[in-house]
């Protein structure tokens, strides 16, 4: 069960970062985190892996569900805190995502996957706190394309329009076919 799960997460993040506007490749993770459910319901892992697709299909009802019974049965697993965080991020619950995010440092100070910190700028993002937001952003290892698009917008509403239109040039090197609506 935990290896579907596992896919699931992989294959929605792979689809989350390809910015081109294809849907198709969704059909297989949440397929796979279903799988995941039925095998094992009492793995905060498989839960947690339904949740962050239901997230990410913009289904948050049922991504609060999952994310709510991932938790209750294992109120300490950084992960799940952590994606939880995500989560309220984008109910508009910045200050609520803010204390997941920081709990899944508490209950393991060493938790920094490469998309940590991303989460956090993210947060700090939406509470219109863009100097945190870019600090945040910078710790991040794995930018990719989301990483150089916020930054870009942080140093837009802080006045640096330099900084700023650095980092939309790096979004465009990195990614020609960019697309600020499909993000």
């Amino acid at each position: 069960a935990k290896s579907y799960a596992l896919l699931a997460f992989a294959l929605c993040r792979e689809w989350f970062v390809d910015v081109s506007g294809s849907d198709a490749a969704f059909v297989s993770p949440l397929a796979l985190a279903k799988r995941a459910v039925e095998l094992d319901d009492g793995q905060e892992t498989c839960l947690a892996a339904l949740g962050w697709v239901h997230m990410h299909r913009h289904s948050y009802d049922l991504a609060v569900h999952y994310y709510t019974r991932a938790l209750a049965l294992n109120p300490k697993n950084p992960t799940v805190l952590a994606n939880l965080g995500d989560l309220c991020v984008r109910l508009g619950e910045s200050a609520k995502a803010m204390n997941y995010l920081k709990e899944a440092r508490v209950v393991d100070p060493f938790f920094a996957p490469k998309w940590y910190w991303g989460s956090v700028g993210n947060a700090h993002f939406a509470m219109h706190q863009y100097d945190d937001a870019i600090v945040a952003f910078a710790r991040s290892p794995a930018t990719r394309i989301w990483g150089p698009a916020y930054l870009a917008a942080c140093y837009a509403l802080t006045g640096d329009i330099d900084l700023s239109k650095h980092q939309a040039a790096e979004v465009l090197r990195l990614m020609p076919e960019f697309s600020i609506s499909r993000y």
